[in-house]
């Protein structure tokens, strides 16, 4: 007896109306009418503390069985995944994992914030960096002083713009000590990060501001662009589906074959006759045509050959696994 479709939730429940954009309106008919079809069983629903990760596992439950119909056997077909409780339906094990790290670091702030005001750029990067305040003074010194600068030049400026009395205490033991008691002392009467984003971030022009900032933050970066910056908020979303099932008799009938025919044996055996005509022909081809396109030219011909003998032939399959495998270069040198 099949379970009523009332059973389990429908899909839908699971998206958002407001997730799905206005511009597939065109297919928004057929995209409703395949979730309609479509349910939900053994929902696990996992978020991180700071909410910068998410993972969820369920079954997809189909009422109408899909499968593969074999042409000219008047309808025997193929049923991928049968459903546990009966024959009569298809379910998938699907696993879904959405990353965002940047949440981590500042949970409110959006890439319309970001894009309209660079003093959240400017504190973004603070936190991605990891660094102190101290090191933001050294950055500012190689950055807007010049690399022949003294820590003497920063306090001189300060000074002189702020009417602050800060001084360098010698008696500490290193220059990352100074800079951090500098750092101690402006926040004693100001506020060190309005002053190093006035004094030598800010400007009447928005994209002098961006200029300096990425400018100041290259010395601890390296090279990068502002767009890297916004591509942090794009979070990443792996969807897969964790097994493909098909029926127990077929899998019975195809382990049958292979092992009555013996085939896993005689494949083994006749394998080095693939391997040793492709690392002979790929030393002789690879410094003329490089690897890139040997690949392709291999995938090629492989793609002719399954064409010809079938999708499951052994060779073309075994030649294109060769050929892409991460030690492939290092089997040419033997």
């Amino acid at each position: 007896m099949g379970i009523s479709n009332d059973f389990y939730p429908s899909i839908k429940t699971l998206i958002s109306k407001d997730s799905v954009s206005q511009k597939i309106g065109t297919v928004q008919g057929g995209l409703d009418l395949v979730l309609d079809n479509l349910f939900y069983k053994e929902l696990i629903l996992q978020q991180s503390r700071l909410k910068d990760s998410i993972f969820a596992s369920f079954s997809i439950v189909s009422y109408k069985r899909l499968g593969l119909e074999f042409p000219g056997t008047g309808g025997l077909s193929l049923i991928l995944n049968p459903g546990i409780d009966s024959q009569t339906f298809t379910e998938f094990p699907v696993s879904l994992s959405l990353q965002n790290p940047v949440k981590r670091f500042l949970s409110k702030v959006s890439i319309t914030s970001l894009s309209q005001d660079p003093n959240e750029i400017f504190s973004l990067l603070r936190k991605l960096a990891d660094v102190s305040d101290g090191d933001i003074i050294l950055a500012v010194l190689n950055t807007f002083f010049g690399q022949d600068s003294t820590l003497e030049s920063f306090v001189i400026e300060v000074n002189s713009k702020h009417g602050t009395s800060l001084s360098i205490d010698y008696s500490l033991g290193n220059e990352k000590l100074r800079v951090e008691d500098l750092v101690v002392q402006i926040n004693s009467t100001h506020s060190f990060t309005k002053i190093i984003y006035d004094d030598y971030l800010y400007d009447a022009d928005f994209d002098k501001v961006i200029s300096n900032i990425i400018n100041l933050f290259e010395f601890i970066f390296g090279d990068f662009t502002i767009e890297d910056v916004l591509e942090l908020f794009i979070p990443v979303v792996e969807v897969s589906i964790d097994k493909t099932a098909i029926p127990s008799d077929f899998y019975r009938l195809t382990l049958s074959h292979y092992t009555k025919l013996n085939l896993f044996q005689r494949f083994k055996e006749s394998s080095h006759e693939v391997i040793d005509s492709l690392v002979s022909s790929a030393k002789t081809i690879i410094p003329i045509i490089g690897i890139d396109e040997y690949q392709k030219t291999v995938k090629k011909s492989s793609d002719e050959m399954r064409a010809l003998y079938g999708h499951n032939h052994w060779k073309s399959l075994l030649q294109v696994a060769i050929v892409n495998h991460e030690e492939f270069e290092s089997l040419l040198s033997l």
